[in-house]
């Protein structure tokens, strides 16, 4: 193997794209970055993309939960309210 097919293995070829970590940002060759993270951050314990964005979408799903069980509580507390403003007039 001569030296630029070693260093071309090693290092990445010119036309090779680059990526950054999204954890440090650090630059380097995509095919260094697993998921969009770094050997050092992967090392580290950092979640790559596809875990960042399934905790995003739980997150998500959790927001939209919380939002319908306040509407159903209002909604509730609303009816009491009124039946009681009812029941006074009677």
């Amino acid at each position: 193997m001569n030296p630029k097919d070693f260093a071309d293995s090693v290092f990445g070829k010119e036309d090779e794209k680059k990526g950054t970590c999204i954890h440090c940002g650090k630059e380097t060759y995509e095919k260094w970055l697993e998921d969009g993270v770094c050997e050092e951050c992967l090392e580290k314990g950092l979640p790559g993309r596809l875990s960042l964005s399934k905790d995003k979408k739980i997150m998500n799903i959790m927001l939209v939960a919380m939002v319908l069980l306040l509407i159903v509580f209002l909604f509730f507390v609303m009816t009491i309210f009124v039946f009681s403003e009812v029941i006074r007039l009677v």
